[in-house]
């Protein structure tokens, strides 16, 4: 290889990062060409390249293999055709060249075409200089090495802005030398894409300026414990130590026992008997520590938060923020605290105290759910341990509690829910929180009303309410919603049908004395026959008005000595064309002898006539034969007469028997029934004492029977107990009803019994009273608030069983399923609202009698 083209090269190659060696000749001839790259690679930079006979190529990361295999002759320049020769080894490497004239291009590498923006297969010619992208601060620099390489000047490396033709800014490291190229000298320029490291001077420019404007103090080490960067700050609050620009390489220890020396330590571990051990002990912990966090106090009540970081590269900084003022209010906020807990501890009891007396249930919770304070109604309502009112106890605890006891929600009731997937769902529900929220519990009969309130501070205040006459009052609002129309039809029939029978009253008198007179003149004549005929077709008309007038009436009941057998007879005859005309056979099975039932004879009629209305009705699609059973019996356990009425129709289904005696509720179509009718037997037996109830008859249908009670005797409209027993005499009786009216009333009745009487205003006042005292009767309303009868009949089950058996309960709740209910399962006797005296009498001495 000629010496014109080995400086070209040596030019372009010998400043280059990749290593490159190039032969001549073969592939294993000698070495015409290495650049530095290779030589310090190749372990051969004391060598020539000349004479390299053998070498190894390439084995740096990244190295460039070069063979040039074509001699180019002995000219002492390159021509031309030089160029076709080294122009691919040239487009291969990442550095960019041109070979210009006076910056007219000449050639371009693939790299330096990249650098300047232009297509790379666009001409070299096309570009008539160089200059054009070259920014107007760099151009004087590149003129001024231009003439430089034309007189052979040596020049270093120096970075010049640069425009590329698509508008992008660049930072190039040009490098200059003179060339001869086709025959006339020529300038070789390498170009180094530098725009990285500017850019990352200018940040570190930057970012030293925003360090040392930091209000922090800042201090950067390096690996070596020595300082690199300080800030201004920094020599502010130690100004004892070297100043910023002296500082940069001094050792940690050194800044450490300048503090020593200074008295400036702020360290809490420090210790002046032997400071060179804690100076070693200092650093060697900033060693070890990846992160530390720690407040130091100033003797002049500075406080600092220092922030220590070992980086990943072996350094270490240290970051001081002055925290006086926000230690000062720190520790205005904790005095302020503590005052305020002590006000919330005094206010927490005065609420308590007040909480206590509320009859609603109150619980209410931190922000992160745990109990902080309970009141008794909470208690009371829910059934709830004492030891959950524990402040601190998680609310989780009390839910599992209440959710392994039943005490679920709605749409809780399903199985196999696991309790703990209950309990967590519950606790979620409370994040969602963001107001009020309410839901309801059923607790036994009982419905509890939940209120949720989240206050500002992220705690809950829930309050718990016993709504159960709320919820009952509305289900029954909600079932006589479509009802209403029904009833004013109702009223309006009835006061129709009293105006026609008070109006056939009079011409019916003349037809029944007319057919009297008749009868007596007439005697033993046919004629005499016919007025019998008329007589007691009349008598059966004036019958069936008088049962008009009587279910029409609004008139207050009667109380008499009644034969069931009697009233069943003037039903079926009221009752008879119409059965007949439906093609209906009644079966009579009454036993003779029954007791008199004292009551009011056209009530009892109304619910007889009723019950055939209703078992009429329920065989209208039903096959021939049609039969009606009536039956009575005397029932002795009971002391009761019974009156059975059995259809042969569909029956009643088992889902709806628990509400067949409901006020309004009907299955049969519009126009056909009220669903009136089975409501007023109910009624209307309840109102004698008795009870009705529907099963499934023995051949099919449905079969109601009424019980009516016999204790009393026919003597006489009311039982009196005029002169108390013996062993009756100085018992104590419990009186327990809120209304002051209905105690002062029981008590004027009982008076003449000469009991030792006691009154209670509520369930709890009546509680207090069963466990101190030793009570021979109670007396107890069913529907007070708070705590009413049917709670107290748990309490009591709970706290003095041995005193269920002296309870009476007291009700006007005539028409209530659920009272019924509850009167059956108890067992227990009870009087309804209106009574009469000689009940009430009555009632008792049986209950005190009882041995």
């Amino acid at each position: 290889m000629d010496k014109a083209l080995q400086a070209l090269f040596a030019a372009v190659f010998d400043d280059s990062r990749d290593p490159m060696a190039v032969r001549d000749g073969p592939a294993d001839g000698d070495v015409a060409y290495a650049n530095r790259a290779f030589r310090k690679d190749g372990e051969a930079s004391d060598r020539t390249a000349d004479g390299l006979a053998t070498v190894v190529i390439g084995n740096g990361v990244g190295s460039l293999n070069v063979v040039v295999e074509q001699s180019v002759g002995s000219a002492s320049r390159p021509s031309h055709d030089d160029l076709v020769t080294i122009g691919p080894v040239l487009d291969s490497i990442a550095n960019g060249v041109v070979i210009h004239s006076f910056f007219r291009p000449l050639f371009m590498n693939r790299a330096a075409r990249t650098m300047l923006g232009l297509a790379e297969r666009q001409a070299t010619a096309d570009e008539p200089t160089l200059l054009r992208f070259v920014t107007a601060e760099g151009l004087p620099y590149l003129l001024e090495r231009h003439i430089a390489a034309q007189n052979d000047s040596p020049l270093a490396p120096q970075t010049i802005g640069f425009t590329s033709a698509n508008g992008e800014a660049r930072w190039l490291e040009v490098s200059e030398s003179k060339v001869s190229f086709g025959g006339c000298d020529a300038v070789i320029m390498t170009m180094v894409d530098a725009s990285d490291l500017v850019q990352a001077g200018a940040r570190e420019v930057l970012l030293r300026e925003a360090i040392d404007n930091l209000s922090d103090s800042f201090v950067l080490y390096d690996a070596d414990e020595r300082v690199v960067l300080t800030n201004q700050r920094f020599h502010e609050v130690f100004p004892y130590l070297p100043a910023q620009g002296d500082i940069v390489g001094a050792s940690m220890v050194d800044l450490v026992r300048s503090s020593v020396e200074q008295g400036a330590v702020t360290d809490p571990t420090f210790h002046e008997t032997d400071t060179e051990t804690w100076i070693r002990e200092f650093i060697n912990l900033r060693r070890r520590a990846k992160l530390a966090l720690s407040e130091d106090t100033w003797p002049n009540g500075r406080w600092d938060l220092v922030k220590e970081q070992r980086l990943d590269s072996g350094g270490f900084v240290s970051v001081r923020t002055d925290i006086t003022e926000r230690k000062r209010v720190e520790f205005a906020l904790k005095d302020q605290e503590a005052r305020l807990n002590d006000e919330l501890a005094e206010r927490t009891k005065h609420l308590s105290a007040v909480l206590s007396n509320v009859a609603q249930g109150v619980l209410v919770l931190s922000s992160d759910l745990k109990v902080i304070l309970t009141n008794q109604g909470f208690h009371d309502l829910l059934d709830c341990p004492l030891e959950y009112s524990t402040p601190g106890t998680p609310v989780a605890d009390l839910i599992e509690d209440r959710i392994r006891r039943g005490y679920l929600y709605p749409k809780e009731r399903q199985e196999g829910r696991d309790v703990a997937d209950l309990v967590a769902e519950r606790i979620e529900s409370y994040f969602s929180v963001t107001g009020q929220e309410y839901h309801q519990l059923e607790i036994g009969e009982r419905t509890i009303e939940a209120r949720r309130d989240k206050l500002s501070d992220g705690s809950f205040i829930i309050t718990y309410t016993d709504v159960s006459d709320r919820v009952r009052a509305e289900q029954e609002v909600e079932r006589q919603r479509d009802a209403l129309y029904q009833s004013e039809k109702l009223s309006a029939l009835g006061m129709l049908l009293a105006g026609v029978a008070h109006e056939l009253n009079n011409p019916l008198q003349v037809v029944l004395g007319h057919a009297a007179l008749m009868e007596a003149d007439a005697a033993d004549t046919d004629l005499s026959k016919r007025a019998t005929t008329i007589l007691g077709a009349a008598e059966r008309c004036a019958k069936i008005i008088k049962t008009f007038l009587a279910m029409a009436r609004d008139t207050p009941a009667s109380r008499r000595p009644v034969q069931i057998n009697q009233l069943i007879d003037h039903a079926l005859e009221l009752m008879g064309h119409q059965l007949s005309l439906n093609n209906i056979r009644i079966d009579l099975n009454l036993s003779p002898g029954l007791p008199d039932v004292v009551g009011d004879p056209d009530q009892l009629n109304q619910v007889i006539v009723n019950l055939l209305i209703n078992a009429m009705q329920a065989m209208e699609e039903a096959d021939d034969p049609k039969v009606v059973v009536v039956e009575t019996r005397l029932d002795a356990v009971a002391k009761a007469v019974e009156l059975a009425v059995s259809d042969s129709g569909k029956g009643v289904p088992d889902a709806i028997k628990t509400r067949i005696f409901d006020p309004f509720f009907t299955t049969k179509p519009t126009g056909v029934g009220t669903g009136v009718g089975l409501a007023v037997c109910h009624g209307m037996v309840v109102a004698h004492g008795g009870t009705i109830s529907v099963e499934d008859a023995a051949d099919g249908g449905a079969r109601f029977c009424v019980k009516l009670p016999y204790q009393w005797d026919s003597g006489g409209v009311e039982p009196i107990a005029d002169v108390p027993s013996e062993a009756i005499r100085g018992k104590r009786v419990l009186i327990i009803d809120d209304e002051a009216d209905i105690r002062d009333l029981l008590s004027d009745i009982l008076q003449s019994l000469d009991l030792t009487i006691d009154g209670a205003a509520d369930g709890r006042d009546a509680l207090h009273r069963l466990e101190a005292n030793d009570y021979d009767l109670i007396i107890c309303d069913l529907w007070m608030p708070d705590l009413d009868g049917k709670a107290v009949y748990a309490e009591m089950e709970r706290r003095v069983p041995h005193l269920l058996d002296r309870l009476i309960f007291v009700t006007g709740d005539l028409l209530s399923q659920p009272t019924d209910a509850f009167l059956a399962k108890t067992g227990r006797p009870y009087l309804t609202k209106p009574f009469l005296p000689g009940q009430v009498r009555g009632t008792v001495a049986d209950l005190l009698a009882d041995p």
